[in-house]
C-alpha cells in the first residue's frame, strides 16, 4: 500500500510483474495507471495493476499510454499515476523498483558492495607479500560490476597492493546475494615500497560501483554512497590505537670484512685471529640504505652477531657449530663490539686452545629470542663459511731425505715434510751443504743467478740438486766418498710456521774399495781376564787402493753373527758390531781401532774365535762388496785329538763368591750354650750361597772336576775357618765339616764344593763339630781357595765371608768368692746397705730377668719372704756383668719390721734364708742354685736416740762384713771405733759421687736425701744409643 496524495483515497497494489509495455485504463471512480512501454535500454516488461479509490466516485474508464526510459539495463521503478483534482494533468509518483547508476531514493539498490578483511597477517619479512585474505560481497538487488582501489594519499612511500593479480581501478562481478551469490574470498598483497620502509601508515582500500566510478568523474567517488564501501589494511597498532603495515626486518645479514676476505682462505699461526664483519643495514654511502648500527633500537630484533667454528673433515656433519670466544673466554657478540659509522666491527678470536687443524669459521646472527613460531629467516642468519687453517706446528721433515745415503753428487736430493711448505717465489727455504775436508759449504742463496744448489719447492717437497757449473773449482771427483751434512733453514709453512734448522748427515756414493783387515790381542799371552772385564782387541783397517781422491770409500767393520755362537759382545768405539761401523778411507790409508768382547750369559767360559769384516759399503758393488776377514781371539789350547795348538777366547773364572745362608746371615753373633750343644750333638748347622750359581755350581769349578775344561778348573776348596776372638795375629783354624747326608763316593776332605753338597738353587749346607773346641769367643767365617793367577792381585785366588762371632759355653757361671749378703746392724742400716752376688763370668742380664732371688726373714712363727720382679716385693735388683745386686725396698721392710716390734723391745733376733736359683750366663748355661741362711741380731733404737754419723771415707759400707775387704782403719791404725756391731748407721747424704755424670744416679748414695740409694728418681737423664762404628 501507498499513501494517496488526496487524503480520502486509497491504493492498493493489486499486481505486479516485470513485463514490457502495458495499458491504463481509466474507469469511473478510479484511475488505473499501468505500465509502459519499454524504450532505449530498458529491458524486460514491466506491468502493474493499481487501483485508486475516490470516495464518492463512479465508475468511470478511459486508456492513457505513458511511455518511460532508463539507460541502466536492470533498473525497474514503480511509478503511481495521479489525476490533479483541480487542474486535472497527471501526477506521477515513484512508487518502488530498483536501480542504480546512480540509486534512485526510494528504490531498492541494486548494487550495495560490502568489502571486509577475514584475517589479519602475522610478521610478514621485508623481502616478502604480505597478504590480507578480504571478502568482497554485493548485498544490492542485482548482480554487477565493481570497481577495487585505494587511495593515493594514503600510500605515501609506494606500497605495491594487488586483489588477486587486479591492478588499482580493475573490476571485479559481483552476484547479489539476494539472487544467490555470496561472498567472494581473495588475496589482498602488499609488497614494500622501492625505498624498502620497514613501517607505513594504514591504508584505506575502497570497493565502488563501477558505473557509478565512472559516470560521476566529475566528483570524487567519496561522495557515492550505497554504492561505496571501505576497509582500513594494517597488521600493528600502538598503545595510541595508531595503525601501521609494518614488514618484520630479516636476521641482520653479517658478512666477513676485511684481510680475511682478500682470498678463499685463510691460515694463521697465532694464538689469536682478529674477525672483521661488516653491517650492511649500516652503510650511509648506498642509496636509499637506513643508517642502522647493531646497537641500535632500530635493531631491536637482533639478539647477537657470534662467529662459530668446526673441523673440515669427512665427519664435518659429525662436528657440531661451536661458538668462538675471546681473550676473556667469554662468547664473542659483535652487537657489544665498537661498531664504526660505516658498519665495520672488530673481536680477538682466542684461538690458542684449538688443534691445529683446517676450520670453517661462519658469522652467525641470532634475532627475535629464537622464536621458534617465526621463518628461520627472522630468527637467525648465517653467512657463507670461510675455510682457515690454524697451524702454529713448524713443519717438520718426514722420514728421511732421499737417497738417504750414497748420494750421488749430480742427482737431486728430495726432502719430504708433513704439510705443504709457503713455496711461493722467491723461495723462502736455504739449503746448505757442509762436504768433509772441503772449507766452504755450498748453498742455495748466495748467488741468485747462478746457485750452487738449486732449489725447487713444490707443496710439501723440496729438492735440491748441484750446479757442478757453480761449484768450480771443486768437481764431483772430489765429492766421491766423502761425507756430508745437509741444512735446511727458513723452511716455512703456509701460516708462516718456521721450522728450525734442520740438519743431516750422510755421505756420497764412492768407488769400491780394496779392503784389508787385521786383528791382534792387545794384552799379553798368558794374560787373565775374569767373566766380568772386557778382553782388548787391536784392528787395523785399510784401503788397498791408490792414493787418489776419486778412490775415497766408505767400508763397514762388522763382526760376523754366524761365528759369534757363544753370544759374545763385540764392541767398537762403545757400540755394537752386530750393526756394522762405518769408516771413510782413501786409497792407500790405513787406520787402527780398538774392540772390545764381553762374556755373555751362561757358565761356560771359553768360545769359538770371532770373526770380524771389513767390507766394501759402495752402492756401486752393493750386489757382491769386496770383503776381508780375520778372526779374535786370546789364548792357544792345545788339542789332543787334532795334536795341535787352536785358537779360542777364553776368560777365566773368578773365585767363587760366597754369602752366608740361613742363621749365620741373620745374625752377627752366635752363641751355643751346653744344652744347645747337647741338643745337636756338637754339629752346628752351617749354611752358604753361591752367588754366582746360574753360571755354575762350585762343583762346576772345581780342580775335582775332571769334566771342565782345564782352564776352568781353579777352585781349590770351600771351607770354615775359625780363629779366637781379639787373637788377630793367630792364624784361621780350618774347621772340622761333616756332611749330613751320606754321598755315594766320601772325598778326602768334607767341603762346600764336593758334588752334589750344592743345590739347584745355589745353597750348600754341612755341619761343624765343635765338640773338641774350648769354650771361647770365636770369629768364624767361609772362605773359598782358588789356584793362584800369575801376575795378578792375590786378592783374585780367594773370597770369603764376612767374619760372625760365635761363642761356645758349655759351662755354667759360679760364684766368684764369698757373697756379700750377711744382714748386720739396725734395720735403718740394713735398708740402706746394698747386697751383691759376683759370678766367674758374665751374665745374661736381659729383664725380665730369669733367675730368682728371695730372702725370707722370720722371728718365731712370723715370716715374710721378699722378693723381686714383677711378681715379687720387696726387694729392688740389678743384674750387670758378672754381678747380681740388690737391696731391700724400705717401706716394705720398715713396715714388717714395725709389726713385729715395739718401743719397748730391746733385742731381736731375726732369722734369715736366703736362695739365688737359675742364675744363666751369657749362653744360658743354668748356674747353681745358692742358699744361705743366718740370723740377724741387732738392738732395737730408742725413739730420741739420734744415729751416729757415718765416716764420709766409707759412705755405704755396713760395720761387720763377710766380704774380703777389711773395714777402713781409723787414723791411729785401728778399726773406725763408731762403726760397732749393734750400732746404728747412718748413710750421708750427698749430691753424687761422679761430677762428670751429674743426676745419673747408681753411684752408691743417697742424692735427693729421701733415705733410698739409688733408687729410680734418682736418674733424671733419659738412656741414649751411640755408635762409634758400624755397617748399614
Amino acid at each position: 500500500l501507498w499513501d494517496s496524495p488526496q487524503l480520502h483515497a486509497k491504493n492498493q497494489d493489486v499486481n505486479t510483474e516485470i513485463g514490457g509495455e502495458g495499458d491504463a485504463e481509466l474507469a469511473a471512480g478510479m484511475i488505473f495507471e499501468f505500465g509502459v512501454e519499454a524504450h532505449g535500454e530498458v529491458t524486460g516488461k514491466a506491468h502493474y495493476e493499481h487501483t485508486l479509490l475516490k470516495q464518492g466516485d463512479g465508475e468511470s474508464s478511459t486508456s492513457i499510454t505513458v511511455e518511460f526510459g532508463d539507460f541502466e539495463v536492470g533498473d525497474e521503478f514503480l511509478v503511481d499515476i495521479w489525476m490533479d483534482p483541480k487542474y486535472g494533468t497527471f501526477v506521477f509518483d515513484l512508487a518502488g523498483g530498483k536501480s542504480s547508476c546512480p540509486h534512485e531514493y526510494g528504490t531498492l539498490p541494486i548494487e550495495e558492495p560490502r568489502i571486509s578483511v577475514e584475517e589479519l597477517p602475522g610478521p610478514t619479512p621485508i623481502d616478502e607479500t604480505m597478504l590480507f585474505k578480504m571478502g568482497l560481497t554485493n548485498t544490492g538487488y542485482g548482480n554487477s560490476t565493481f570497481i577495487l582501489y585505494h587511495e593515493r594519499k594514503d600510500n605515501e612511500f609506494g606500497l605495491e597492493m594487488s586483489f588477486d593479480d587486479l591492478n588499482q581501478g580493475e573490476h571485479v562481478e559481483l552476484a547479489s546475494t539476494h539472487l544467490g551469490g555470496a561472498t567472494k574470498y581473495g588475496t589482498f598483497t602488499v609488497a614494500p615500497g622501492p625505498e624498502g620502509n620497514y613501517v607505513y601508515d594504514s591504508v584505506t582500500v575502497f570497493i565502488a560501483s563501477k558505473c557509478d566510478f565512472e559516470l560521476e568523474n566529475h566528483r570524487t567517488i567519496s561522495a557515492l554512497n550505497k554504492t561505496k564501501d571501505s576497509v582500513k589494511l594494517y597488521n600493528i597498532q600502538d598503545l595510541d590505537g595508531n595503525k601501521f603495515i609494518a614488514f618484520t626486518p630479516l636476521c641482520l645479514a653479517a658478512e666477513f670484512y676485511g684481510p680475511l676476505t682478500y682470498s678463499d682462505s685463510f691460515a694463521t699461526n697465532s694464538n689469536t685471529l682478529v674477525i672483521t664483519m661488516l653491517n650492511p643495514n649500516n652503510q650511509p654511502n648506498e642509496y636509499n640504505n637506513d643508517v642502522t648500527p647493531m646497537a641500535s633500537e632500530d635493531m631491536i630484533n637482533l639478539d647477537a652477531v657470534k662467529i662459530e667454528y668446526r673441523k673440515v673433515s669427512a665427519r664435518s656433519s659429525n662436528h657440531g657449530w661451536t661458538a668462538a670466544v675471546g681473550e676473556d673466554n667469554e662468547v664473542i657478540d659483535f652487537k657489544t663490539q665498537n661498531e664504526t659509522n660505516m658498519g665495520i666491527a672488530s673481536a680477538v678470536w682466542d684461538i690458542s686452545s684449538l688443534d691445529d687443524f683446517e676450520y670453517e669459521v661462519r658469522l652467525k646472527s641470532e634475532c627475535m629470542d629464537n622464536n621458534d613460531r617465526l621463518p628461520k629467516k627472522l630468527r637467525e642468519f648465517y653467512s657463507e663459511p670461510m675455510v682457515g687453517l690454524i697451524d702454529k706446528t713448524p713443519p717438520k721433515v718426514f722420514g728421511l731425505p732421499q737417497p738417504s745415503a750414497n748420494y750421488a753428487p749430480g742427482d737431486s736430493h728430495v726432502i719430504q715434510f708433513d704439510e705443504d711448505l709457503d713455496c711461493e717465489k722467491p723461495h723462502n727455504p736455504h739449503v746448505t751443504m757442509h762436504v768433509s775436508e772441503i772449507v766452504s759449504p755450498f748453498d742455495s742463496f748466495s748467488n741468485a743467478v747462478n746457485p750452487q744448489l738449486k732449489l725447487i719447492c713444490s707443496g710439501n717437497l723440496i729438492e735440491v740438486q748441484f750446479n757442478e757449473d757453480a761449484i768450480v773449482p771443486h768437481s764431483f771427483d772430489q765429492m766421491f766418498g766423502r761425507t756430508y751434512t745437509l741444512e735446511l733453514s727458513n723452511v716455512q709453512d703456509g701460516a708462516g710456521n718456521i721450522m728450525e734448522t734442520y740438519s743431516y748427515d750422510s755421505n756420497f756414493e764412492c768407488h769400491p774399495p780394496n779392503p784389508r783387515i787385521n786383528v791382534t790381542h792387545s794384552g799379553r799371552s798368558d794374560q787373565h781376564y775374569l767373566p766380568g772385564e772386557a778382553i782388548v782387541f787391536d784392528v787395523s783397517l785399510t784401503n788397498d787402493r791408490p792414493a787418489d781422491e776419486w778412490t775415497r770409500a766408505r767400508l763397514e767393520l762388522g763382526v760376523d753373527l754366524t761365528s759369534n755362537t757363544g753370544d759374545l759382545s763385540v764392541l767398537s768405539n762403545g757400540k755394537s758390531l752386530a750393526t756394522p761401523q762405518e769408516y771413510i778411507l782413501q786409497g792407500g790409508e790405513e787406520v787402527t781401532t780398538r774392540i772390545l768382547i764381553f762374556k755373555g750369559h751362561g757358565n761356560s767360559l771359553s768360545f769359538d774365535p770371532v770373526r770380524l769384516f771389513l767390507r766394501s759399503a759402495c752402492t756401486a758393488d752393493s750386489y757382491d762388496p769386496a770383503i776381508a776377514h780375520d778372526i779374535a781371539w786370546n789364548r792357544e789350547i792345545w788339542d789332543e785329538g787334532l795334536a795341535e795348538y787352536l785358537q779360542w777366547i777364553v776368560f777365566t773364572p773368578p773365585c767363587p763368591q760366597i754369602r752366608w745362608a740361613g742363621p749365620f746371615a741373620e745374625e752377627r753373633e752366635m752363641v751355643y750354650s751346653n744344652d744347645a750343644l747337647v741338643a745337636v750333638s756338637d754339629l752346628v748347622e752351617v749354611s752358604i750361597f753361591n752367588v754366582d750359581y746360574t753360571n755354575g755350581k762350585l762343583f762346576d769349578r772345581s780342580v775335582l772336576n775332571e769334566e771342565a775344561p782345564e782352564s776352568e778348573q781353579r777352585l781349590q776348596k770351600v771351607v770354615l775357618v775359625y780363629r779366637r776372638f781379639g787373637e788377630y795375629d793367630s792364624p784361621w783354624v780350618e774347621a772340622h765339616l761333616e756332611d749330613p747326608v751320606t754321598r755315594l763316593s766320601t772325598p778326602d776332605i768334607i767341603e762346600f764344593a764336593n758334588p752334589g753338597v750344592e743345590d739347584d738353587m745355589g745353597y750348600a749346607t754341612l755341619q761343624w763339630n765343635v765338640a773338641s773346641i774350648p769354650d771361647s769367643r770365636y770369629l768364624v767365617k767361609v772362605i773359598s781357595n782358588c789356584t793362584a793367577l800369575s801376575h795378578s792381585h792375590s786378592t783374585h785366588n780367594y773370597f770369603s765371608t764376612d767374619a760372625v762371632e760365635v761363642v761356645l759355653d758349655k759351662t755354667p757361671a759360679a760364684l766368684f768368692g764369698a757373697p756379700f749378703i750377711q744382714l748386720r746392724g739396725s734395720v735403718d742400716s740394713v735398708k740402706q746397705e746394698v747386697y751383691r752376688f759376683i759370678f766367674t763370668e758374665s751374665l745374661y742380664c736381659e729383664e725380665p730377668h730369669v733367675f730368682h732371688l728371695a730372702v725370707t726373714l722370720s722371728i718365731g712363727q712370723n715370716s715374710r719372704i721378699f722378693t723381686h720382679g714383677s711378681h715379687g716385693s720387696g726387694i729392688k735388683t740389678i743384674c750387670e756383668g758378672r754381678e747380681i745386686r740388690y737391696r731391700f725396698d724400705t717401706i716394705e721392710l720398715d713396715e714388717w719390721y714395725t709389726a713385729q716390734t715395739s718401743s719397748e723391745s730391746t733385742d731381736l733376733v731375726i732369722d734369715v734364708n736366703i736362695v739365688l736359683e737359675g742364675v744363666p750366663d751369657l749362653a744360658l748355661n743354668r748356674a747353681d742354685d745358692f742358699t744361705f741362711t743366718s740370723s740377724w741380731a741387732q738392738q732395737t733404737e730408742s725413739p730420741t736416740m739420734s744415729p751416729s754419723p757415718r765416716p764420709t771415707n766409707s759412705p755405704f759400707q755396713s760395720s761387720a762384713s763377710n766380704d774380703s775387704s777389711d773395714p777402713s782403719p781409723a787414723s791411729d791404725g785401728s778399726s773406725d771405733p763408731s762403726l760397732t756391731e749393734g750400732q746404728p748407721v747412718s748413710v750421708q747424704c750427698v749430691a753424687t759421687q761422679n761430677a762428670e755424670r751429674p743426676n745419673l744416679g747408681c753411684d752408691g748414695v743417697d742424692n735427693d736425701c729421701d733415705g733410698d740409694i739409688d733408687e729410680c728418681d734418682e736418674d733424671q737423664i733419659p738412656p741414649k744409643i751411640s755408635f762409634k762404628d758400624g755397617l748399614a
